[in-house]
């Protein structure tokens, strides 16, 4: 998303309809998709080990990657955030401290998550199945949310 607001699509995003609609139409419907697959997903038989259904550290980052690439408002918030601190004589530079600053403290939120999931992990073992289910209706439900919602900026 940084590099995508640096190279100028927030901007590109915030001044045509048409792309931000696109974009917008793309992430909802791979939003409602993943939840959907989460929610046809079959428990796991008592017993069985599940290890090998936890994805690769790849696939986790692919996954990831295309939904922040697929959400146009973050793009947005981007585009409107960044530029008020970008010194502009020494744009890339300005760009790739911030950047580097923002992914630092992105990276102590994600391990702030990681050791409340490990933790949490324990609890939900057994209960899973219904978490990845409900899981699925919320990112069904933020699809449609995000496919039903407007533009910023635009009344």
């Amino acid at each position: 998303m940084i590099a995508a607001s640096a190279l100028g699509l927030g901007v590109l995003l915030s001044t045509s309809a048409l792309l931000f609609g696109a974009v917008k139409i793309v992430g909802a419907i791979y939003l409602i998709w993943m939840g959907v697959k989460l929610i046809l997903t079959k428990p796991a038989p008592d017993g069985v080990e599940t290890d090998h259904l936890k994805p690769t550290i790849r696939q986790a980052l692919r996954r990831e990657a295309m939904i922040a690439v697929s959400n146009p408002k973050a793009i947005l918030i981007f585009a409107a955030f960044f530029p008020q601190f970008v010194d502009t004589s020494s744009y890339w530079q300005s760009y790739a401290t911030l950047g580097a600053i923002f992914i630092a403290l992105e990276a102590c939120a994600i391990t702030l998550y990681a050791a409340a999931g490990h933790f949490a992990a324990a609890f939900a073992y057994t209960r899973l199945h219904w978490f990845q289910r409900t899981s699925g209706a919320g990112m069904i439900v933020f699809g449609l949310i995000l496919f039903f919602s407007r533009q910023p900026g635009r009344a």
